[in-house]
């Protein structure tokens, strides 16, 4: 599997759980709507598959495709899509419409950028115009208070999801910025500081007992024999005892003292 495709797979699945919240308390909006416009029976049975059947059918086809990252892209842009039909479906009630325009440009947003919420746009658009070749709504621009009350869940519940799933992407970025940071100044052999973190460590601690006139204390350890165990024993050997030498720093000097090799 290559990398593009695990993207692909992990770029589906971020997606599947604010479709699956989204669609859902949206068909409250749309539900609504649809009651009041005296809808037809298949208006209310396509509501319904949109809702409950659609986001696990697109996970699905996204997962089981050669290239997942494209196939997600056409799910998000199908959303968009079946949010213009609903606009119309709706009477082009101006809360209801504009709620579903302004979640679904924020979700394409989230998910990839500019460029997938221009994309959801225009695909919005093409929505609409099937809404009125298909259904041809009577406009209702005002609609009700119902109609208004109907938004809030949405209104309310989709944005705060939405916060909660991007603080969760900062707080991975975040750890993993702290894993690498750690990586790039750690000796992989031994796990203390590596020469370059170890001298930059050692101009600060310099610095700071010059100024507060503090004595600052380096210990330089050299290993006896340690190039006779090379020859004798192999490298194995000598990184056993570098390990080992490491080991004993670790677990008797202070957690303030600076360890480096």
């Amino acid at each position: 599997m290559s990398s593009y495709h695990r993207k692909g797979l992990a770029f589906a699945k971020r997606i599947y759980a604010p479709r699956s919240l989204g669609v859902s308390v949206g068909f409250i909006t749309v539900a609504v709507s649809l009651y009041y416009v005296n809808a037809a029976h298949w208006l209310w049975t396509l509501a319904l598959l949109n809702a409950l059947v659609w986001p696990h059918v697109a996970y699905q086809i996204a997962k089981k495709s050669r290239e997942p990252y494209q196939a997600e892209w056409r799910n998000l842009l199908f959303d968009s899509l079946m949010g213009g039909v609903w606009i119309g479906a709706m009477g082009f009630s101006a809360v209801p419409g504009v709620t579903v325009i302004a979640m679904m440009a924020m979700h394409n947003m989230a998910a990839a950028g500019p460029r997938l919420m221009l994309q959801g746009l225009c695909a919005q658009a093409l929505g609409v115009l099937i809404s009125l070749a298909l259904l041809n709504p009577a406009v209702n621009l005002h609609g009700n208070m119902a109609q208004i009350y109907a938004c809030l869940p949405v209104l309310v519940i989709y944005p705060i999801f939405i916060g909660w799933m991007s603080h969760q992407v900062t707080l991975k970025l975040w750890e993993h910025r702290n894993i690498l940071r750690k990586i790039s100044r750690t000796d992989s052999l031994t796990g203390l500081l590596n020469h370059g973190a170890w001298k930059d460590l050692l101009d600060l601690e310099y610095v700071k007992s010059q100024n507060q006139h503090q004595q600052c204390v380096i210990a330089l350890i050299d290993i006896d024999h340690f190039k006779v165990i090379n020859d004798t024993y192999g490298h194995l050997m000598g990184d056993t005892v570098l390990q080992n030498i490491s080991e004993a720093l670790m677990e008797n000097l202070r957690d303030s003292d600076l360890i480096g090799r």
